[in-house]
Parts: C-alpha cells; sequence; structure tokens
C-alpha cells in the first residue's frame, strides 16, 4: 500500500517536501522487512513508521514570504502517539 508523502513543488509552498526513506517496526520493536510494507495489515496495533524527509526551497522565496510573515516558515513534525517511558 502507498506509504510516504505526495511530493510537494516550491511553486505550491514556498518549500519541497518529499520523503526518501522509510522504516517500519512491530509493536515489539522489531524491524520489518521492506517487502512488507505492501501488507495493510502488516503494521497493526501499535506498530509504527518512522519516514525520513528531505525538505528544501528557493531561498528568495523563502526569504521573502517570512518577511511578509515576519517570521520564518517552520515544518513541525511529531509522533502520532506519546513514547512509553
Amino acid at each position: 500500500f502507498p506509504v510516504g508523502l505526495m511530493p510537494t513543488s516550491d511553486t505550491e509552498t514556498g518549500v519541497t517536501l518529499r520523503s526518501t526513506t522509510i522504516d517500519a517496526f512491530r509493536a515489539d520493536g522489531a524491524k520489518l522487512d521492506p517487502t512488507a510494507l505492501g501488507d495493510p495489515a502488516a503494521v497493526e496495533g501499535n506498530g509504527y513508521m518512522l519516514l525520513g524527509l528531505e525538505i528544501g526551497g528557493l531561498t528568495a522565496r523563502y526569504r521573502d514570504d517570512s518577511a511578509v510573515r515576519g517570521g520564518p516558515l517552520m515544518v513541525f513534525t511529531a509522533p502520532t502517539l506519546p513514547g512509553k517511558g
């Protein structure tokens, strides 16, 4: 099943964002084979995935858009569930 992000272009948002890597783990912490990612049931329950992201953009547009906003653009990522412990 599809995993990752749809690529964005710098003309849409001022930044480019795409997924570069993925690692998937079962709830017990065992890493899944890349071939298991084709199975929608491979990561059930408390299993999780880590996505590697590549974020870029056009310097001039970033500078101009940041000035209009009054501050820098930030990309925020976070887990969907709290960590253990």
